[in-house]
């Protein structure tokens, strides 16, 4: 009997062990194999079983892993694309994992892609807020460059994260010799060796520290000796036994040993090791933005009529200012020519404080002519030349520190400028698109790129580029003038209409600080125009086809994770990455539909980018969640007066007065509703009289004052 209940109990344990063998993800094994095949080294080996797991289980768990795993046996491999393609498909499909997402920006770094690098590891800073590998790696990035003062903010910022770990003090004690002195890194060394004692990159670097810069040899000497008995082989191991072999000064002098750079890794989990905790960003219900004001006209500047100078008498030149023109002479014969220019600035400033123009503009000729290959020196005598209104001479400066240094914004814009004060139209049409790219949240950009068109005789590109000015600076001084160009350059088409801004996913602008940014209306009053019937509202036009938000429905409601995407798109939203911001607002909802915030936001997104029926669509689901967002109707409403639909407009404004009797704006808007009916000029003064009462500051008051004063009664 005691052998029928052995047997049965070994039969039902294999059964078991067969049964849960059996219910193993498919690919599970072929998974395990290529780990153990990657630890020994066989990277070949293991990443064709990573690939087979993957391929065995296409939607499977562990294939977020098994894509990381593979990134990093192809960059072992040196298979540089492929490793950047694993990468991608693993933070695809675990968006969350810290991991892959370094892992792909070092291997961009590396590449030599530094733009796409430096996104990425701000985006893996953001996703955990305790891991400091992206940190670490900037540090090493910005100390390669000699930027100690970067690597040293970035090091902080790892330690806040880390306090305990040796491997940051260490960097740091290396950022803090260059930037504070021996001292300050001796005494971060001791730090890191109190959190490890037997961490033997401290003790290498305490022991240089204490033999080159304190001087005190035998305390070197015991620090040499302690990382002797740790290490035992590589370059530091040998420089160490001859620094305590040394008896000569004319021996080599160890140097300080830098801590490994990371390298790209594998964490072997199906999630991220930490998740920081999510809060939502306060700034839920921004307020309006101002609205524009009637543009005083401008003075248009007088050319200077040229004269015959008198020939300047001589004066007798003084000591500094001939010691630094010899110093940057004598750097002119080794090459040196950056710091020749700095010592030609240094003198054409003494030249100025002694009020000695004629040496000030000849040191600047001569700094240009000697350090042709420094950007700088062609940029600050262009700069000179503008002053004196040698428009032409300076724009040829600007050129050439152009060619030098082609992303530097601020010489783009002084050659933009330059261009147009020398009428060179299509160079400075060259120059302001360049501007507009590199700052498109600048005003001044996109009015003369604006005008530049109109001096070409673009008129459509003109007239869009002054509607583009309206749509993105509705709070700028010119914007009546930038309607009045509208209208001249839209006269000769053959039928007059409404004109509305045409704006596409590729217009971008820089939001507001805020993440919600809350638009403003068209603050001009407009006069019933003559394609309406006079006692009748205007007709409204109806898409054909709105479109509407494209998204997953929730299926499992993970709020934590909602609030978690929702921030990172606050994040994006003010930084002005408009794409990053939709995608992380639309995982909100996919994570959590009922999450009115993320909608409102996502509209302003879309608003921004001119999106219209997106923002729309948006802002509807916003209110169909949490009717009282004052700002979310406010918007919905402006929307629907820019595509030319005022019911709607007017139904969600008086909507908005019932719950926000005093919101000045939407008194506005409702102005501009009823102005354009000739029929309803009586509910437009009641509305503009009360946003005068409600803003009378508003830049737009006087505009409003005119208009009334035009329309008042007859008595």
């Amino acid at each position: 009997m005691r052998r029928l209940v052995t047997f049965s109990t070994a039969v039902l344990v294999g059964l078991l062990a067969l049964l849960i063998g059996c219910y193993d993800q498919p690919g599970q094994a072929e998974f395990n194999e290529g780990l153990a095949e990657f630890r020994e080294g066989n990277f070949v080996r293991a990443k064709a079983l990573l690939e087979n797991a993957i391929s065995k289980n296409p939607g499977g768990e562990l294939n977020a892993d098994a894509y990381n795993w593979l990134g990093v046996a192809n960059w072992r491999l040196g298979l540089v694309a492929e490793a950047v393609d694993a990468f991608s498909d693993s933070r695809r499909l675990n968006p969350d994992d810290v991991t892959p997402t370094y892992n792909l920006a070092v291997v961009l770094s590396k590449s030599g892609d530094m733009e796409q690098a430096s996104v990425l590891f701000e985006e893996a800073k953001l996703m955990d807020g305790q891991d400091t590998r992206a940190l670490e790696y900037q540090a090493q990035l910005a100390v390669r460059q000699g930027d100690w003062a970067s690597a040293r903010r970035a090091l902080y910022e790892a330690l806040d994260r880390k306090p305990e770990s040796a491997r940051i003090l260490t960097a740091l004690a290396l950022a803090e010799l260059r930037m504070e002195g021996p001292d300050a890194a001796a005494s971060y060394l001791g730090q890191a060796l109190e959190k490890n004692p037997v961490y033997a990159p401290a003790l290498y670097n305490l022991a240089t520290i204490q033999k080159d810069y304190l001087k005190n040899p035998q305390d070197a000497k015991a620090y040499y000796r302690h990382f002797l008995e740790l290490e035992n082989s590589g370059p530091y191991v040998m420089r160490a036994r001859r620094a305590l072999m040394e008896r000569s000064p004319l021996l080599p002098t160890p140097t300080p040993r830098a801590t490994p750079t990371p390298q790209p890794t594998a964490t072997p989990t199906t999630a991220p090791t930490t998740v920081p905790t999510p809060t939502p960003t306060p700034a839920l219900t921004p307020t309006p933005m101002p609205t524009p004001v009637v543009p005083p006209t401008p003075t248009p500047t007088p050319r200077p009529i040229p004269t015959v100078a008198p020939t300047p008498t001589p004066r007798p030149s003084f000591p500094e200012y001939d010691a630094y023109l010899q110093q940057a002479r004598e750097l002119i014969e080794r090459g040196n020519t950056q710091d020749a220019f700095t010592a030609y600035i240094q003198a054409a400033k003494l030249a100025r404080a002694q009020n000695r123009p004629e040496l000030f503009d000849e040191t600047l000729k001569k700094a240009a002519s000697d350090c042709f290959d420094q950007a700088p020196a062609h940029f600050a005598l262009g700069k000179h030349l503008s002053s004196k209104n040698e428009h032409k001479a300076a724009l040829n400066c600007f050129k050439q520190a152009a060619v030098l240094k082609p992303d530097s914004d601020n010489i783009m814009k002084a050659l933009a400028a330059a261009a147009t004060q020398a009428e060179e139209y299509d160079t400075a049409l060259i120059a302001w698109r360049k501007v507009v790219e590199m700052d498109r949240g600048n005003p001044d950009a996109h009015w003369m790129l604006a005008s530049a068109y109109e001096e070409l005789g673009s008129r459509e590109k003109a007239a869009q580029g002054y509607q583009d000015f309206m749509r993105m600076f509705p709070e700028d001084v010119r914007i009546i003038q930038a309607r009045r160009k509208v209208a001249e350059l839209r006269t000769r088409e053959a039928v007059p209409q409404r004109q509305t801004v045409t704006i596409t996913r590729d217009s971008r602008i820089e939001p507001a600080p805020r993440p919600a940014p809350t638009p403003t209306p068209d603050t001009r009053p407009r006069h019933a125009r003559t394609d309406q019937v006079e006692e009748a509202p205007p007709p409204q036009k109806t898409p054909m086809l709105d479109r509407q938000l494209n998204f997953n429905k929730t299926v499992v409601r993970k709020e934590r994770a909602a609030i978690q995407a929702y921030n990172r798109g606050t994040h994006y939203q003010s930084a002005g990455e408009l794409d990053r911001a939709i995608y992380y607002y639309k995982r909100a909802i996919e994570n959590d539909d009922t999450f009115a915030p993320a909608f409102y936001n996502l509209g302003s997104v879309y608003l921004a980018t001119g999106d219209l029926d997106l923002a729309k669509d948006a802002y509807l689901n916003a209110l169909r969640l949490q009717d009282d967002m004052i700002d979310a109707r406010y918007n919905l409403a402006l929307i629907y007066h820019q595509l030319n639909q005022d019911v709607p407009a007017e139904k969600h404004a008086l909507e908005v007065l019932k719950r926000a009797p005093d919101h000045a704006n939407t008194h506005m808007l409702l102005g501009l509703i009823y102005a354009d009916r000739s029929n309803q000029v009586d509910r437009a003064m009641l509305h503009y009289g009360e946003f005068l009462k409600l803003s009378p500051g508003s830049p737009s008051a006087r505009e409003v004052q005119r208009w009334m004063r035009e329309h008042a009664p007859v008595n």
